[in-house]
Order: structure tokens, then C-alpha cells, then sequence
């Protein structure tokens, strides 16, 4: 919670949330001329079932102050939702700032707000939504009505220069180094001790009782070679802290957790490994919080410059094997094998942040992995029952073996991982030679050749249904096939499972359902799985897909059995509304249609445009029957 104030100079505490389905009717009142003057006239239920991002400003009193929808695309009226990327390159700034990538750039689609918060509950709202979406770099409008924007958002949004004078519209564009910069990253000095004693609180407790009461300040001064600590400023101020080490038990990993698709997090051949050179800056501006005591970098501390290019100058991939025959099965090692090769990994040892820039502490990676340039894991272990935190966003959970008994829980993160180049595109046929190797060790490998087959020169299955075929691609090399067909069941799918409780079903046309096929990843972008389904969402137009899961016994060839690690772990099952039992033998020539009394034999899954889905509900199979429906949010969210 917050204060700001109003411009009669009230202050109000204040809570930014994600918008509830109540919150509709302030919402619809809070709607003046100037707003429509701006984004036309909206129906604001259809904008917040189809919008990727919604956020209130609510009082002490649940009062909506304040509201801003956000869309990955702008408004149908002005361009196809899957070709806007296009009509960006019209403006001069586009290219410079780099707003056409879809990873990094959100729309506003609404804000309107109580008289007297609209200028604080705006600077509010943006940087809320700056600090909680780690990839997004731009927010643009752009709108056809010609109205004048409303003073909050003239403080907020600069216009963008069309270089043609075909642009019948007008382009803002506001950046994240203006409401949430990037933290400062610099290497620990022992002078920091008494600020991140303030931040650990009662955490660091334990450490103080096993080693004394100066174990930062020891862990600090004893920096070396392959021992490094960190802390990230925010405005001169320490808000966070991070211990790493060279020193990783490969052993111990490799016999309790599946590391066969990581090469056991070892170099396998050392002599062709190659620093990976550094990206172009993705955002010129600089967005870095620089030190006040000098303008030389500490030995390992990163720059202004380097900050501003995100997290882009580790992630060439162009020489690595991760990204070519990454989907395959796990390689089970011997569990009392040696790891072959030398480590390519690093683990966090010590890590807090304070509250209120949790959701940035992703901002360390980048110079965690320039500290280890020859190496590229980073790994952290997590107690069992410890609570999910934002760093983890940005890792991948390693699946622990049967015989494990490892008390804490895995998770990695790739250097690749952190692009921001991660891009997805409708699939053509020289891109089949990719696919081939990423699925040359599945057994559900000719299920998925057959059907992108059948895709690139039909586009539509044997039975005739429409069929869509994506690829997620880095700087042109594919690392990930997603392949979709129009849901031409979904009658069935309504009357056996309660979708409605995830979405307004007369919001959504019959066209933009559709059913998952295929889905592999590699493993290293795992965690960009949200938004790879929301470029696809985006792409096939579609606001809701189905996952097709059989049941053990049963065995279904179109269904790749590896889309489950990556899929499943992003969304939230449906449970099967209750059915009528007809006596079929009584009824005789009354008894319905075989369309209503069918099993349900197969489970599905399904994913939907909604804000809610992914992080509100828990996943349970249903206890009466060994099939269901689940939904997931495709996009950006607040967690």
C-alpha cells in the first residue's frame, strides 16, 4: 500500500491490484468524453475479458480511483492485432527504441481515473506495471479519434514522429527508465553491512547464530576469483543483496535431480565453447542508477551502458547445442558417475531483497553472468515449503528423480535465457530442417512432421479443420514449434466442464477457440512459456485454447507427450460440471443424441486470455472422472 495525492491535496492510501469483474460498473462511470475522445466508446466488460493486463488503483475503502487496461496489440480499428508491428516502422522513433518487439511493448487500451487522482493515480499505475512485468521495456497508444490526451497522460506519454504522411493516426510512447529504471548492480563493500542487516531483518538470524553476528561482513571481505557478492541500489539506496560461488556438488545434483537435458551442467567439449559477444543496446536511454561516489566501475561492477542493454549481452546463440536438439528425453546417468567435463554452472548462495523491489530482482542476473563469463548456469536451491518468490520467474524448475531424497527443490537459469529477442512467427517450410532436429528424439516426433506437413500445404488436417502452426525463434534459429487447430467441439466442451467460471462466454466468438496440438521448447526458454502463448493467442487470433491430455491408458498419436513440462505448469483446471445419467436401455429410441451421452474419455486443458486464470486457481483432477478442463492466462501478469 501507498499514499499519493490528489490535486486538491488530499492524500490517500492507496492499493494497486489486478481489476476484478465487480469492479466493471466504477469503472464504466469513471468514463468521461475525454476518455472517449481518446479510445472511443468501449464496452468495458469485452475490455477486460480480452485485455492482457488490467490494473485498478483502489482506496483504503475498495473505491476504484483509478484504472488502466493494457492489450499486446492496439485497437482492431487501426491495424490487424497480428500485423502492428508494421505500422510502428512508420515513426521515427520505432526503430531507435526498439517498440516493435512484441516481448517488450504493452498498449493502452483505457485509463480513466476520479477527478483529482488522474495525474498521481497514473504515475501509480505505470510504475506498478513497469516493476511487475520484467520484460517490458515501452507502453504505447495509439489512437484514430484525434482527441487531446488528458493532462496525466501528457505527463506520462511522449508523441512519436510518423516519417510518412500516411499515418491517419496519433503514437505515444512512454518508457520504463521514466517511471522504473533498471537497479543499479555493483559488488558488495563491507560498508553496507548495517543497510542489509536492515533488509534481512529476522532472516539472516540463523546465520548470525551458527556463525557470528559479522558473517556478512566476512562473507563480503572474503571475495574472490570464484566467490563474488552483489547489492543493487535503487536511488543511491541499498535494497538487495546476493552471494554467488563457483562451488557446485555436480555429483550431488546429478544423482538427485534430471540434469540429462542440461549435459549435467558440464561442458562437453570445452574447446568449442566461445564467449558469446555482446548485443546491440537495446534501449539507448540510460536508465542505470549510477553511484555517487565514482564515476570508475569497481572491478566487476556493471556500467550504465552495459545495464541498458538488458539482459541481451549473453544471449548469442549462435554457437551453442542447447538450442538445436534441446527437446529430446531425459539421458538418465549413472547416479554414482563422476560428471564428465568440467562445471558450467555457478549457484546463488545468499540472496534478499526488500519488499518493494522484489519484483526487479531479476535486474541481478545479467551481472551474475558477466562475474562467470565461461559458464552458463546459474542454479539456486529452494527449501520445499518455502514460498514461490519474483527471482524465480526467471528460472526453470530441474524434475527431481524417483529416489531423490534432496530436501530443497532446483531451479536454473540458462544465460540464453535471458534474451529479450525471443520472437514468435507463423511457420514456413525451411524451417522443417529445425523442427526435425528438435524432435529427433521423440517417440511423438512423426505425429508432429505429419502435421506440420499438413499444415504448410493445406493448412487444415485430413479431417478438414482448420490447422496453425507457430515457431518460437532467437535471431533466427528456431528453439520451439507450436501447432493449433480451430476447436470445433466446443458446445461439448461447455456442457461438460464449467469454462464459464474463467470467462464470458458470449464474449468470445465461436472462431476464436481453438485446441493445442503440439507444443515443444527448449528447455533453456522454458520460462517465456506465458509468452509464447500469447503470441500465439495473438497470432491465430484466438482468445481460448484447449490442451488435449489421454488419460494413461490410453494412447493418443497427435498429442506430444514433452508438451506437458512446459505447458501443464501454466494452467488451472476446470472441473466437469455434473451430468445427468440417462438410462439408455429404458429411454430406448428417447434417449438423446450419442453427441451428449459420449464418455468423456479425454482430458483437456484450456487457455484463456483472462488476467485471473494462471495464478488464481489450483490444479486438482476431478474426483469423478478422469478427464478435465483447465485455463490459463496467456499473458503478462501481476503476481
Amino acid at each position: 500500500m501507498s499514499t499519493i495525492t490528489s490535486s486538491t491535496g488530499k492524500a490517500e492510501s492507496v492499493t494497486v491490484r489486478r481489476t476484478e469483474w465487480s469492479d466493471a460498473e466504477e469503472i464504466n462511470h469513471l468514463i468521461s468524453p475525454a476518455s472517449v475522445a481518446v479510445f472511443g466508446r468501449l464496452n468495458v466488460i469485452n475490455l477486460l475479458e480480452k485485455a492482457n493486463l488490467a490494473v485498478t488503483l483502489s482506496s483504503s475503502k475498495n473505491e476504484v480511483l483509478a484504472h488502466a487496461s493494457f492489450s499486446d496489440h492496439p485497437i482492431e480499428e487501426l491495424v490487424d492485432q497480428a500485423c502492428w508491428q508494421n505500422r510502428l516502422q512508420n515513426y521515427a522513433s520505432a526503430e531507435k527504441l526498439t517498440v516493435g518487439r512484441p516481448m517488450n511493448t504493452l498498449f493502452l487500451r483505457l485509463f480513466v481515473a476520479q477527478p483529482g487522482f488522474s495525474i498521481g493515480g497514473a504515475k501509480e499505475i505505470f510504475r506498478t506495471v513497469f516493476s511487475a512485468v520484467v520484460e517490458l521495456e515501452h507502453i504505447c497508444l495509439l489512437t484514430p479519434y484525434g482527441g487531446a490526451l488528458e493532462a496525466a497522460l501528457q505527463k506520462i506519454f511522449e508523441p512519436m514522429t510518423s516519417v510518412t504522411d500516411e499515418a491517419q493516426y496519433s503514437a505515444y510512447v512512454c518508457h520504463r527508465h521514466d517511471h522504473c529504471p533498471r537497479l543499479h548492480i555493483r559488488k558488495a563493500r563491507v560498508e553496507d553491512h548495517d543497510d542489509l542487516m536492515h533488509i534481512f531483518g529476522e532472516q539472516i538470524t540463523p546465520l548470525v547464530e551458527t556463525y557470528g553476528p559479522f558473517v556478512l561482513s566476512e562473507l563480503i571481505e572474503t571475495q574472490e576469483q570464484e566467490h563474488h557478492t552483489a547489492v543493487c541500489e535503487s536511488d543511491g539506496a541499498v535494497v538487495g543483496f546476493i552471494s554467488v560461488s563457483a562451488h557446485v556438488d555436480l555429483k550431488l545434483l546429478n544423482k538427485c535431480f534430471e540434469l540429462g537435458a542440461f549435459e549435467g551442467l558440464t561442458k562437453t567439449d570445452p574447446s568449442q565453447q566461445e564467449e558469446p559477444h555482446q548485443l546491440e543496446e537495446e534501449n539507448p536511454a540510460d536508465d542505470a542508477q549510477q553511484s555517487d561516489e565514482t564515476n570508475e566501475p569497481v572491478e566487476g561492477e556493471q556500467t550504465a551502458e552495459e545495464e541498458t542493454a538488458g539482459g541481451d549481452q549473453y544471449t548469442d546463440i549462435s554457437q551453442t547445442e542447447y538450442t538445436e536438439p534441446c527437446i529430446k528425453e531425459t539421458v538418465d546417468c549413472c547416479e554414482d558417475s563422476e560428471p564428465d567435463g568440467p562445471s558450467n554452472a555457478f549457484c546463488i548462495q545468499l540472496f534478499t531483497m526488500e519488499k518493494k523491489f522484489e519484483m526487479r530482482s531479476a535486474d541481478f542476473l545479467p551481472y551474475l553472468f558477466k562475474l562467470f563469463p565461461e559458464r552458463d548456469f546459474c542454479v539456486i536451491s529452494v527449501p520445499k515449503q518455502a514460498a514461490d518468490f519474483p527471482l524465480l520467474q526467471s528460472f526453470i524448475r530441474v524434475a527431481p528423480r524417483d529416489t531423490s531424497t534432496f530436501p530443497q527443490e532446483l531451479y536454473l537459469c540458462h544465460r540464453w535465457g535471458l534474451t529479450r529477442r525471443l520472437e514468435v512467427r507463423v511457420a514456413v517450410s525451411s524451417d522443417i530442417p529445425a523442427v526435425q532436429s528438435l524432435t529427433e528424439s521423440l517417440s511423438q516426433r512423426d505425429s508432429i512432421i505429419e502435421d506440420l506437413d499438413l499444415f504448410l500445404q493445406a493448412r487444415k488436417n485430413s479431417d478438414g479443420t482448420a490447422l496453425q502452426a507457430f515457431v518460437a525463434h532467437v535471431d533466427g534459429r528456431v528453439v520451439g514449434l507450436i501447432i493449433t487447430r480451430d476447436e470445433e467441439d466446443i458446445e461439448f466442451i461447455r456442457a461438460n466442464f464449467d469454462i464459464e467460471r474463467f470467462m464470458y462466454f458470449s464474449h468470445n466468438q465461436r472462431e476464436e477457440h481453438g485446441r493445442l496440438c503440439h507444443f515443444l521448447l527448449s528447455p533453456v526458454f522454458q520460462h517465456y512459456t506465458k509468452y509464447i502463448f500469447r503470441e500465439v493467442l495473438r497470432l491465430a487470433h484466438k482468445s481460448c485454447l484447449y490442451y488435449l491430455l489421454p488419460p494413461p491408458h490410453d494412447c493418443y498419436k497427435n498429442v506430444s507427450a514433452h508438451s506437458l513440462t512446459a505447458v501443464l505448469n501454466f494452467m488451472v483446471p476446470v472441473s466437469p460440471r455434473r451430468q445427468i445419467i440417462y438410462p439408455l436401455e429404458e429411454l430406448g429410441i428417447n434417449a438423446p443424441s450419442q453427441h451428449i451421452t459420449k464418455l468423456q474419455t479425454v482430458p483437456l486443458f484450456g487457455l484463456s486470455e483472462l488476467c485471473e486464470l494462471v495464478l488464481g486457481f489450483p490444479r486438482a483432477e476431478s474426483p469423478c472422472s478422469d478427464s478435465c478442463l483447465c485455463g490459463a492466462e496467456d499473458s503478462k501478469t501481476v503476481s
